[in-house]
C-alpha cells in the first residue's frame, strides 16, 4: 500500500515539474533557439536560398516576424493566436507586393463607399 507521505512527495514533484514547464514555456526565444527554429522552419517549408547573404537576410526577417508573433500572442487579449507559416521570411512590403498586386496599407472607409442605385429595366 502506498503511504500518504510517498503520495505527497510524488504530487509535490509533479507539481514542481509542471511549474518549471510553465515558466520555461513562456521564456523569450534566445538567438540560438531562434536560429534552430529557423532551420526547422526551412525544412518544414522546403525553403532554399541562393546564397548565404540571402539566407542571413531572410533569417533577420524571420526573427523580426517571430518576435512580432511572440509579442502579439503574449498580449493575451486577442481571441486568436498568430503562428509561423510559409510567409514568415517575407517582409510586410514583399508580402503585399506579391499577394495583393502591390497594394499598400489599404484603409477602406465604409461611409465613403458609393451608394448602389437600383435600376428598373
Amino acid at each position: 500500500m502506498v503511504s500518504v507521505l510517498s503520495m505527497f512527495v510524488a504530487l509535490t514533484i509533479i507539481s514542481m515539474n509542471l511549474k518549471i514547464f510553465q515558466a520555461t514555456s513562456n521564456v523569450t526565444l534566445h538567438e540560438q533557439s531562434i536560429f534552430d527554429h529557423y532551420k526547422k522552419w526551412m525544412i518544414q517549408f522546403s525553403r532554399v536560398y541562393n546564397d548565404d547573404f540571402e539566407k542571413e537576410m531572410r533569417f533577420k526577417v524571420f526573427k523580426k516576424n517571430l518576435k512580432f508573433i511572440e509579442n502579439f500572442n503574449n498580449m493575451g487579449n486577442q481571441s486568436y493566436k498568430l503562428g509561423v507559416n510559409d510567409f514568415t521570411d517575407m517582409t510586410k512590403e514583399e508580402f503585399l507586393a506579391t499577394y495583393t498586386g502591390g497594394l499598400r496599407d489599404i484603409n477602406i472607409n465604409v461611409t465613403s463607399l458609393p451608394k448602389v442605385v437600383h435600376q428598373t429595366i
